[in-house]
């Protein structure tokens, strides 16, 4: 099963910092500094810091039901 939270990455810092240590620096330096004037780095931040989510929608819900029933069987 696919876990929503992983407590060793408690925040986008957090995944930052290991995501530096893994990454080639020369990579990471390209992702890290957006483009040209920074213009998309700044809008990416800005669409993701807007994200909230919210706790409840997170949680583990009972099993969905995605059958059909089409001309007479069932899938």
């Amino acid at each position: 099963m696919f876990e929503l939270f992983d407590s060793r990455y408690p925040d986008i810092a957090s995944l930052r910092r290991r995501a530096e240590k893994r990454i080639p620096g020369f990579a990471f330096d390209y992702l890290e500094g957006g483009c040209v004037d920074e213009i998309g780095l700044r809008r990416n931040r800005r669409e993701i810091e807007a994200v909230q989510l919210r706790g409840e929608l997170l949680a583990a819900r009972a099993p969905c039901d995605l059958g059909v029933e089409l001309f007479g069987h069932r899938y």
